[in-house]
């Protein structure tokens, strides 16, 4: 599946060393090579800040289900 810059996304996988899990929304701020990998950044819903900016593979990310929220775990 290809994604479009400004796409919103989620994780498929967990990252903990970069603070993210499966399931965190992210927004795609970048396509490299036509889809071989997205700049994906992560961001904390409620303070703003940027938890984590990574360049994810096609695999590592999916359309989210319309019923899941950008809502940061455990608040």
């Amino acid at each position: 599946m290809k994604f479009e810059e400004i796409e919103v996304v989620a994780s498929v996988y967990d990252w903990p060393e970069f603070d993210v899990l499966k399931g965190d929304i992210g927004t795609l701020v970048h396509v490299y090579n036509a889809g071989e990998a997205y700049e994906v950044e992560f961001i904390d819903p409620k303070e703003g800040y940027l938890i984590a900016l990574l360049t994810m593979g096609p695999d590592d990310i999916r359309k989210p289900a319309p019923d899941e929220l950008v809502a940061r775990r455990g608040t």
